[in-house]
């Protein structure tokens, strides 16, 4: 591997070694490592740092090679070119940066004031939303032999808090339901968090690709850094189009299904219990046999406690399997009901779901960016542990846009439209994320306005545009193989090795590669520029225990 994480702990940030699930999303090689290892560059988290571990690190800085810290202690400070107070280092914390080409961003957790009279600075921490930026720097990088760059805030943290918001508003903490909606949702996770006015950007996507970035640099005099790209096929951003049942007869539900199969598209319906005799298993076999996919809908109460709500979840997903012979892989709940912060997913994952969709905005957002991401992202326990669930984020939705729920105006389905289309085009150009919205069969025709005319104008333009729309166990099944495979270091080129079968899996290096061969095969290199990174890919596929030897030039 070219990338090492320092393994440790730290008392008061158990998300610091959250950032090998941000190289996971992003399919970089990593491994952590407690000392010596043979790579490029080494990442330091957010730890407490032992004595060996400074020293390990001062050596490493040493031998010129690549560093990169997340809110690096006192004893760092200078590899990076910081300085700060001798006596007492100040903080803020849920606060705003500037990067150098003007962007805003939201950070959570702390950062320290510091000050970087001898490196360049790439961000700057700022108080509030308006205003000029502090003399503070966010983010510095610095040349001296070897290439170095630091975080004055833990990335992984923030992360974290980007994906799943205030624990203390869940349900089961000491401020439930601060939108005052009446139940226990998501949404409720992210009141006074998210700033809505930057809910149209994926903040923790914008930082992973700032992460990227800063790793090209940092690998720019070494051997190629190879990623495996979020998506297959080469595709910048694809389409995974959902829907719930919520009491629809089987006329609408296969109206949804049929209006996106016309167009060559797919769609995921997630099935109330008392919805199951609209779809009988033949009809869900049928359906799945065309690429489809139907999942669960559960339902309880609003305010459920965490135990009840488990043990609801385990019945209803064993009366589903019991009916149509299968788990589903994904699933949203209806009204995105959930109990706790993560004690949900966790249920989940014990039951074998590997999707969440329940983060889906609703008062004082109406739609965006909720968790911060258009990908698919791992839950985190709140003792620092992955929970084996990803959080895929609802985008947009037409209850939440053409009812008056939220407490915000409500659109117009020509303004629905004109937003979609705006979101398809910044998720191909320069988000590359999922599209995944919420459209309600029950709404095609009956609700006023109908959402019929949205829906189908959303299937024109992802057909025009040419988006790769996968069902929800397509999706998850793209991403446990992609995620499975393992990238090491040989020699001068990398070995791929494929637990599981993986069609179109798109490998990308940087742009100053000028040829790669795989098992001796040249392969043809399409150039890219993708989340602001320029690059080169090309497509492979891979049987189930296959290994694949890169030779890079």
């Amino acid at each position: 591997m070219s990338i090492g994480i320092l393994r440790g702990t730290n008392p008061r940030n158990p998300f610091a070694l959250y950032i090998g699930e941000i190289l996971a999303i992003e399919g970089l090689p990593y491994q952590f490592v407690t000392g010596s290892f043979d790579g490029e560059v080494l990442i330091v988290p957010d730890l407490a740092l032992t004595p060996a571990q400074r020293d390990f690190v001062w050596q490493w800085a040493g031998a010129s090679k690549g560093l990169l810290a997340l809110r690096p202690g006192r004893e760092l400070w200078p590899l990076f070119g910081l300085t700060g107070r001798e006596d007492y280092v100040f903080t803020w914390a849920d606060r705003y940066l500037r990067l150098s080409d003007g962007t805003l961003l939201q950070y959570h957790g702390p950062a320290d004031l510091l000050r970087a009279p001898e490196a360049e600075v790439l961000a700057w921490l700022q108080c509030a939303c308006r205003g000029a930026p502090s003399e503070h720097p966010a983010l510095v990088r610095c040349e001296d032999g070897g290439r170095r760059a630091a975080f004055t805030f833990d990335l992984a943290r923030s992360t974290v808090l980007f994906h799943q918001g205030r624990s203390d508003q869940a349900g089961d903490g000491p401020n439930p339901d601060p939108d005052g909606d009446g139940g226990f949702k998501p949404n409720d996770l992210f009141v006074n968090y998210l700033d809505p006015r930057l809910k149209e950007i994926p903040q923790a996507d914008v930082y992973q690709t700032l992460l990227v970035q800063l790793l090209d640099w940092l690998t720019e005099k070494t051997t190629p850094l190879p990623r495996l790209w979020r998506f297959p096929q080469g595709q910048p951003a694809l389409a995974f189009l959902t829907g719930d049942s919520d009491g629809a007869p089987a006329e609408e539900l296969h109206l949804a299904f049929d209006l996106a199969e016309q167009r060559g598209l797919k769609y995921t319906l997630y099935l109330m219990t008392r919805d199951f005799p609209q779809l009988p298993p033949p009809e869900v076999a049928a359906l799945r046999e065309r690429g489809h996919s139907v999942g669960l809908h559960p339902w309880a109460d609003l305010t459920p406690r965490v135990a009840e709500f488990r043990r609801h979840l385990r019945q209803e997903y064993a009366g589903f399997q019991e009916r149509y012979g299968y788990l589903p892989a994904t699933t949203r709940h209806h009204c995105c009901i959930v109990a706790g912060w993560t004690e949900t997913q966790e249920t989940a994952a014990e039951l074998g779901v590997r999707m969440d969709l329940n983060f889906y905005s609703a008062r004082g957002f109406q739609w965006g960016f909720l968790n911060g991401s258009a990908l698919p992202v791992k839950f985190c326990r709140r003792d620092g542990r992955l929970i084996d669930c990803y959080s895929q984020c609802t985008l947009t939705s037409d209850d939440c846009m053409l009812e008056d729920k939220t407490l915000l105006p409500v659109h117009t389905v020509d303004e629905a439209i004109t937003l979609t289309l705006r979101l398809l085009d910044d998720l191909r150009t320069r988000w590359q994320g999922v599209y995944q919205p919420c459209f309600h069969p029950l709404r095609l025709r009956q609700a006023p306005p109908p959402t019929q005319v949205w829906y189908e104008a959303t299937l024109d333009a992802l057909r025009e545009r040419e988006f790769l729309s996968v069902s929800g166990e397509e999706w998850v099944a793209f991403n446990e193989a992609r995620r499975a495979v393992r990238l090491t270091r040989q020699g001068e080129g990398w070995q791929l090795y494929a637990p599981q079968a993986i069609q179109g899996l798109t490998i990308l290096f940087p742009a100053r590669v000028e040829r790669v061969a795989v098992n001796g095969q040249s392969q043809p290199l399409q150039p890219v520029k993708w989340n602001g990174v320029a690059a080169k890919w090309f497509v492979v596929d891979a049987a189930a225990g296959e290994t694949l030897r890169l030779t890079v030039r």
